[in-house]
């Protein structure tokens, strides 16, 4: 249900996030980076609202509510995975998606950018000394969502 105006609200959120993430976790008083964060989270919103919620939000439905886990660690872990099933649906737009972090390789064709990207996220993950997996946490196959 993406259109023009959430698909813009996706990538404004996106380079906001990507410009303030890591120095937010880094420096927890840099103001700036706090800022960026509150912008990305702002027009994630936005798009949301004007697009429904994607798949990543959907599927951690579940072990947010039966185990407790923070939304934004749950969304952390089902990003990769849940970008890797979208991909062959969405190469286009997770090829403009890549343009926006630091230090890419322009010089990526369109097919390429959303398997980098997704690599990007994995390393983000880590990098961010998150947990990579439910399997991490204890949460195992069989979960099923009752909402």
């Amino acid at each position: 249900m993406s259109n023009p105006v959430s698909d813009n609200y996706a990538l404004i959120g996106m380079k906001k996030l990507f410009a303030g993430l890591e120095t937010a976790v880094a420096e927890p008083h840099n103001l700036q980076a706090r800022l960026d964060m509150l912008w990305a989270s702002y027009y994630g919103g936005a798009a949301i609202a004007h697009a429904g919620t994607h798949l990543v939000h959907t599927m951690s439905y579940p072990p947010c509510g039966k185990y407790h886990l923070p939304q934004g660690v749950a969304n952390a872990i089902l990003l990769a995975p849940c970008m890797t099933f979208m991909r062959p649906a969405a190469v286009s737009k997770f090829a403009q998606a890549y343009d926006l972090p630091p230090n890419v390789d322009p010089a990526l064709d369109d097919e390429a950018k959303p398997h980098t990207l997704v690599a990007y996220f994995t390393a983000l993950v880590k990098r961010l000394q998150l947990h990579a997996s439910l399997k991490e946490l204890g949460i195992g196959p069989g979960i099923t969502c009752s909402i």
